[in-house]
């Protein structure tokens, strides 16, 4: 018996051993939508009351060096991937310009990062900058020179559509790639000079070249978002496909992909492109802060879709175990590390150099400027910060008319004492405030624009509204007056105020673009601090200025007004 055994131990190192002379082990690590939080932060989310404590990049850099020597033992491969808005959204991302978190990709020796669109909330000159600071490559396919209509070359060459890796006998290809959004999703200056292909077809270029010098295996690392691993949702982008087969499109081709992109109406995101594009392997995702695990697999083409969640709190693992023979995957394994400083330790030397940029970057921020009786939250249709911050901007420069986009608030305002670092916190990307003369007609297209169905942004102060998202028609508004009752007089022109990010027509508000606008130049977290100050203690309250309601009727009064404004 004792002899069978020893028999067996002896078959099963050989068979594992054999297993092993037969694969490559690649561990792929990754993160996404840092915005600049390298600092310590704690898991709130866990337990909001006791939360614990995180040590930010300086923890996930231990966490790296731990695979790799676990790696290196065992004789797997590692790479090391950001998948884009490295910077903004903290003090210290914004004053350093980014470099804070450059820094700790070179400390951490990443192998490469991708352009997020956040990226480019100072303008394609930062870009540059950014990257010819760099030490790792950054990759990043579908950005073209606008005049040469060629691929840039920034910071002397640090940019690039893809980068092949070598692992054994396997040859990987990576391609980097940014949202389809970025021209409704950053103000036409920031993006001067430059224009977007659509990711899906950019990808199935450099994967047929990739193919061509003899990579085995196709990785993406797409700023993107996820949209269809809700299995409801995927139905939509499957009868997206019947159309275009019907129309006499063949699946797989640039012609198939346009036609699902525009049906679809906004940018191809991680699972549009696992589905549309056969021939990726490995799908790195950011761009919507979501944490997969296990990895999404797409049905048809088996592609493996990753992503780490966002801000620090999340360093991914892939674990590959590719065929030598047949250069393919043949199993994977994966997780997620949330970097405890109870279990990873930060590394010294990262964190005394990121808690020196800390330090100079907020020493002005740490003063209490109010108190809430309660938690300023965000969510869905009406918000309670979302109103305030409206609100605020109403008062400060006393108008009619307020509108804020949902997106610019990043983080919720505590109850109890509030800081500056809250403030900026919660509306981090330096947005100024713009005052624009407004006829009636026009302000009730803007609220169309808001509550077409497809918006998520509009935050207001001064309007009341009922809208159906139900409604088939463009139109989702069932009626829309002033706070006092007053209706809106398509000819009467009314003093508004907004963000410079929606001004300048950003997520669909094109109509401001032709209005006559001043930029004051005051930060809307100013204006958001001095109201705070203002009305401090804070007992906010939701007051029904936005009515979601599936079986709402239009209201004969504002049906009489809007067809006379079509006329």
């Amino acid at each position: 018996m004792k002899r069978n055994l020893f028999i067996i131990i002896l078959l099963m190192i050989f068979i594992t051993s054999v297993a092993q002379d037969d694969t490559i082990h690649l561990v792929l690590l990754h993160t996404n939508d840092i915005h600049g939080n390298v600092g310590a932060s704690t898991a709130f989310w866990m337990n909001p009351e006791f939360p614990p404590l995180l040590g930010g990049v300086a923890s996930i850099a231990t966490l790296i060096e731990e695979v790799r020597k676990e790696a290196s033992e065992s004789g797997a491969y590692v790479l090391l991937i950001d998948a884009g808005d490295i910077w903004q959204g903290t003090p210290v991302g914004e004053k350093t310009d980014g470099k804070v978190v450059l820094d700790y990709f070179e400390a951490a020796k990443y192998d490469m990062w991708i352009l997020g669109n956040h990226d480019f909330d100072k303008g394609v000159g930062l870009v540059k900058e950014m990257i010819a600071y760099s030490k790792p490559p950054v990759i990043t396919a579908n950005i073209l020179d606008s005049e040469t209509g060629e691929f840039p070359n920034w910071g002397g060459g640090n940019i690039k559509p893809y980068i092949i890796k070598e692992y054994g006998p396997i040859k990987i290809g990576i391609i980097g790639i940014i949202t389809d959004d970025m021209p409704t999703l950053e103000p036409e200056k920031n993006l001067e000079g430059i224009k977007f292909t659509l990711s899906a077809s950019t990808i199935m270029k450099y994967r047929d070249e990739l193919k061509s010098k003899g990579c085995d295996i196709i990785f993406v690392s797409g700023h993107t978002g996820i949209s269809y691993h809700v299995p409801e949702k995927y139905k939509i982008l499957v009868e997206f496909e019947k159309e275009a087969i019907a129309n006499g499109l063949k699946y797989g081709t640039p012609e198939y992909v346009e036609f699902i992109y525009k049906k679809k109406g906004f940018g191809l995101q991680d699972h549009d492109l696992s589905e549309l594009v056969p021939g990726i392997d490995v799908l790195i995702g950011g761009h919507s802060h979501t944490g997969l695990f296990p990895p999404y697999e797409d049905p048809r083409n088996h592609t493996l879709v990753v992503q780490a969640y966002s801000k620090g709190s999340a360093l991914g693992r892939l674990d590959l175990y590719i065929d030598k023979k047949h250069k393919a995957i043949i199993k994977y394994k994966s997780t997620n590390y949330t970097p405890f400083v109870d279990s990873s330790a930060p590394d010294k030397k990262i964190e005394a150099k990121i808690n020196k940029y800390i330090y100079e970057s907020e020493k002005d921020l740490r003063n209490i400027i109010a108190v809430s009786k309660t938690p300023i939250t965000r969510g869905n249709d009406e918000t309670l910060l979302g109103g305030m911050i409206a609100d605020a901007l109403r008062e400060e420069y006393n108008v009619d008319f307020a509108l804020f986009n949902r997106g610019g608030m990043r983080a919720d305002l505590p109850a109890g004492e509030i800081s500056g670092k809250d403030v900026y916190k919660t509306l981090p990307f330096g947005n100024t405030a713009v005052l624009i003369d407004i006829p009636g007609r026009d302000l009730i297209t803007i609220l169309q624009i808001g509550f077409s169905g497809k918006r998520r942004d509009t935050q207001i102060s001064g309007v009341k509204v009922v809208y159906n998202p139900s409604f088939e028609t463009k139109n989702k508004l069932c009626d829309a007056k002033f706070i006092d009752g007053t209706p809106i007089e398509l000819d009467k022109t009314y003093k508004m105020v907004t963000s410079n990010y929606l001004a300048e027509g950003a997520v669909g508000y094109n109509p401001f673009k032709k209005l006559p606008q001043k930029n004051t130049f005051t930060p809307i977290r100013d204006i958001l601090a001095h109201y705070l100050v203002n009305h401090t203690p804070i007992d906010k309250k939701l007051d029904g200025r936005i009515n979601r309601n599936k079986t709402a009727e239009m209201n004969p009064e504002f049906k009489s007004l809007l067809e006379k404004k079509e006329k």
